[in-house]
């Protein structure tokens, strides 16, 4: 039944991902593209709600995170972009919360650090930066920017310097991370009116953001999986039989 559900989930979400980018070609994002964008994340978060292996923190933070990005959407939709940011804030805590805790024990290597950093400051210092009038909302750019080049860091980190055995996951923490980034940062612009919005840019930017959240769930282990494996060594001695983990 798990099984039935999570791949109903996967398809709704797919199928109101369609719905968004049908009615923006036919010009209806006023009435409908709001509720296929959140429809598209909830069901999103749905879907990973039903492959969730419950027993590792990382799972239940990536649920979190997105039911927090169906919120974030809807806020980001109705309300002001200052709240809107606010709420991809929280976001963005929870998933550097869940690329540290792959990464675990090591420190974050400094590397992708300096790569994202850099290519932020050309496209804040640049173009977005230039284009903000307000003092608070600048401010706050800055710090959500920041935190959205941990994202994108760290992901990148944990497919550069696998602790894990599985690298495809990996791989999907890196892409999904970066993604997230380049699209916040098109978002950005288009919105202080540096980009002029077009239907391109518009499918660029949500391709962008749900191939993110979809790659940064792939990035954590599936329902009975084991997200951190451990060798069983078994040592035979003339009196006892030993089972250690590693």
């Amino acid at each position: 039944m798990r099984t039935m559900l999570k791949y109903l989930f996967l398809v709704c979400s797919a199928s109101s991902m369609i719905g968004w980018a049908v009615v923006l070609i036919y010009g209806g994002y006023d009435d409908w593209g709001l509720t296929f964008t959140v429809l598209g994340t909830l069901f999103m978060a749905l879907w990973a709600l039903m492959r969730s292996d419950w027993s590792h923190l990382e799972t239940r933070l990536i649920v979190l995170a997105l039911f927090l990005c169906a919120l974030a959407d809807y806020i980001l939709g109705v309300g002001p972009f200052f709240a809107g940011m606010v709420s991809f804030l929280v976001v963005q805590v929870l998933f550097c919360i869940i690329f540290l805790r792959q990464i675990h024990p090591r420190r974050p290597s400094v590397l992708p650090f300096v790569l994202w950093i850099a290519f932020s400051l050309v496209m804040l210092g640049a173009f977005i930066l230039p284009a903000i009038h307000d003092g608070i909302m600048k401010v706050g750019v800055i710090v959500y920017s920041t935190f959205l080049i941990c994202t994108a860091s760290l992901g990148a980190d944990a497919w550069l310097n696998t602790v894990k055995k599985n690298k495809a996951r990996d791989r999907f923490a890196a892409v999904g991370g970066g993604m997230f980034l380049l699209s916040d940062m098109l978002i950005g612009m288009v919105y202080f009116k540096v980009l002029p919005i077009s239907l391109l840019l518009a499918f660029v930017m949500m391709a962008l953001y749900w191939g993110a959240l979809i790659s940064i769930t792939l990035s954590v282990a599936e329902k009975h999986g084991r997200y951190r494996q451990s060798k069983v060594e078994v040592q035979h001695t003339p009196q006892h039989t030993r089972v250690s983990s590693v």
